[in-house]
């Protein structure tokens, strides 16, 4: 079987994870033609969409999971930007949600969500026997998330919700391609509201983070 083929990956972060990936990716059979660490994300990411209008889907990315959440930080700044520094400011997310392990901050906008009560290792790449338990899992927020987040959206409520997907080993990766046409999207909405309320939420099996915020455009 051919072997899938990437173009550009980029690894967000400067930190050790980071550089780890960097190490383990280097030396692996996994094909691609350019290999690259970021050191500020948000603004990669920003200009990375502003420059590649057409996409192409063998670039890929791998989230920075030291960050607050990326993902959020990459829509409030663009939400910034198109109103012209009119107010945009984080809000609380409010749900019905109660997984085992929950974290709330920034006045409730920002939601760290786990099933793991434990310390999980950061080289755990989710297998079907989940290592502490040592049997199959019985949660996945591929699909709970999923269902809370669409019960949310609305005609002002955005939503934009990304899944890791497996890349090698340990390491999931996020496609730029849906980035790119999730920021064309909030853009294009953007033209027609005068509030919106913006969700991003960034998980895998086990793990993920919410948050929230208003934007007044």
């Amino acid at each position: 079987m051919t072997k899938k083929t990437y173009k550009n990956i980029y690894i967000l972060g400067a930190h050790k994870l980071a550089t780890s990936y960097f190490q383990v990716l280097k030396n692996s059979d996994l094909v691609y033609e350019n290999l690259s660490l970021v050191k500020n994300p948000t603004q990669f990411l920003l200009d990375y969409v502003k420059a590649n209008p057409s996409q192409d889907p063998q670039n890929i990315f791998i989230p920075d999971h030291t960050a607050k959440h990326v993902m959020l930080s990459i829509f409030l700044e663009r939400a910034k930007e198109l109103c012209h520094n009119k107010k945009v400011e984080l809000s609380p997310f409010e749900a019905d949600f109660h997984p085992p392990f929950l974290y709330k901050s920034d006045g409730n906008a920002l939601w760290a969500i786990s099933h793991a009560t434990w310390t999980c290792p950061p080289d755990c790449d989710e297998p079907e026997i989940c290592p502490h338990i040592q049997n199959k899992r019985d949660w996945n927020f591929f699909v709970s998330l999923k269902n809370l987040l669409e019960k949310k959206e609305n005609e002002n409520t955005l939503i934009f919700r990304y899944g890791c997907e497996p890349l090698y080993k340990q390491i999931a990766f996020l496609p730029l391609e849906k980035v790119v046409n999730d920021l064309k999207s909030f853009e294009e909405k953007s033209r027609h509201k005068n509030n919106l309320t913006v969700i991003v939420a960034t998980h895998s099996h086990c793990h993920g983070i919410i948050g929230q915020f208003s934007a007044h455009l």
